[in-house]
């Protein structure tokens, strides 16, 4: 190319010169045009609730990207979460700086595009002597189901004093069994042609379904049989809250909020925001809910936009009555720095933040634990029995902090529905139950695994076994 330019520059004369120099004229030209081609990018306001700060923003964003380019994820009362809009790199770095609106700017990040961190792998109390005054009459009305139910299920209703082995295979739960109690489960999705949600209470017929992202499909991401499409995490999480095989709480009311499979970090706080805007529609701060948020943020895959955005949608959700479980995370750590575990450093002190133990209440060797005293309360979640996505096979084991959060947000339903010891326990509230409930299986005090208050008279289990699957 400097060549065929060189040559018309020295006096190379006649059409087939002017024509060389236009083609490589348009060749260069299309070069720049790929060298400055326009990357997604987002754009978190420092307080999305003022529309004084708002608007000027996303003007200026039409502005730079063209009208009607720009997206917005906003949630109800809250304002605006983040926009998105492509953007070449320089137009992106000027934008936090720019005179007019930058101020106002907390974060303009590029989008994820391609092999995005996939959060669900991640290497992952008030008066207790009123809760005891309630204890003995209230909880003694408990019935067992599932004869021959997994050690993780027995392990909720067992006694202390006694082992697995003495609960005869049981799973002793009040037959409400969460009912009138909305869990959202913020997951990838669930494949409900399965045993544990055609039966029983039938999730599938029951299930409502909240969609983030342009593609809409309902299944979970590993529906294919050759296994090569995600693992079918939301599908196992939904199986633990509420399935009729699996589930801690079979009858509460489940929401499942898809995450597509190709997903970004905004992508989840866009579910988080979905789930804010379902709970204020309703408009009824009586009606209790769970939100289980089974995933794990390192703090270096996210941002303080998104850290500050999320804090605020779920401290609203408190306020509605909402309580927020998570895991710890996976990854064997001395600190707990990652999303959303962390907020229950001091951030949102109703949040419930769960650690893993096997069926003999020794901790998980993955859990990440915080001086801070997370995790807060320990539940099953080593080799535990789910529900799989996968067609050619009903069910599958599963390990990590997840899968104890999940076991969590089921019995946190499941406690707010007997509504003892009131009917209208606060998030806060039922938190410290759960705590005041849990008792450690092993000789550290501070291993408080999950309990459901099981008792009986003379020792032994009121009521019928209903009838295993």
């Amino acid at each position: 190319m400097r060549v065929a330019h060189a040559q018309w520059l020295n006096g190379a004369s006649g059409a087939g010169s002017l024509a060389t120099f236009m083609i490589v004229t348009l060749l260069a030209s299309s070069l720049v045009s790929l060298a400055a081609a326009a990357d997604t990018w987002v754009i978190y306001p420092k307080d999305g609730t003022k529309t004084d700060q708002t608007g000027p923003i996303f003007k200026k964003l039409e502005d730079l990207a063209g009208k009607g380019k720009v997206s917005t994820s906003s949630a109800v009362k809250y304002g605006v979460n983040f926009w998105k809009c492509a953007l070449d790199d320089k137009k992106a770095k000027d934008l936090q700086g720019d005179k007019d609106v930058g101020k106002n700017i907390a974060v303009v990040t590029k989008q994820c595009q391609k092999d995005c961190y996939d959060p669900t792998t991640s290497p992952m109390r008030g008066s207790e002597d009123e809760l005891v005054s309630v204890l003995p009459s209230a909880l003694e009305r408990r019935k067992p189901t599932n004869d021959k139910a997994e050690d993780e299920l027995v392990f909720l209703s067992q006694q202390q004093g006694k082992s697995l082995k003495d609960m005869g295979g049981k799973y002793y739960y009040d037959d409400i069994a969460g009912s009138g109690v909305t869990v959202y489960v913020v997951d990838s999705g669930a494949y409900l042609d399965k045993q544990d949600f055609n039966t029983g209470a039938n999730v599938q017929s029951r299930a409502r379904w909240l969609l983030v992202g342009e593609n809409q499909l309902k299944d979970d991401s590993s529906v294919n049989t050759e296994r090569t499409s995600g693992k079918g995490h939301g599908t196992c999480m939904l199986s633990i809250v509420c399935g009729a095989k699996y589930g801690v709480a079979k009858k509460v009311n489940p929401v499942i909020v898809r995450v597509p499979k190709s997903n970004t970090v905004e992508d989840w706080l866009e579910g988080i925001s979905k789930v804010h805007d379902d709970v204020l529609a309703r408009n009824d701060k009586t009606k209790h809910s769970v939100m289980l948020m089974a995933f794990y943020f390192p703090k270096d895959k996210i941002n303080d936009g998104w850290i500050i955005r999320a804090r605020m949608l779920i401290k609203d959700l408190v306020d509605w009555n909402v309580l927020p479980v998570t895991g710890s995370g996976n990854g064997a750590l001395k600190e707990v720095t990652g999303y959303p575990a962390a907020y229950g450093k001091g951030d949102i002190a109703e949040i419930v933040v769960a650690g893993a133990v096997d069926n003999e209440g020794t901790p998980y060797a993955g859990n990440n634990n915080d001086p801070k005293k997370i995790p807060n309360i320990y539940a099953p979640g080593v080799k535990v029995h789910c529900a799989s996505a996968f067609k050619d096979e009903q069910d599958k084991t599963s390990s990590g902090t997840s899968d104890a959060a999940a076991s969590v947000a089921g019995l946190a339903a499941y406690l707010w529905a007997l509504k003892v010891p009131s009917e209208s326990m606060t998030p806060m509230q039922i938190k410290t139950y759960l705590e005041f409930l849990a008792f450690p299986r092993k000789n550290d005090a501070s291993i408080i695994a999950t309990y459901n208050g099981f008792q009986s008279k003379n020792g032994d289990a009121p009521g019928a076994v209903c009838t295993d699957l």
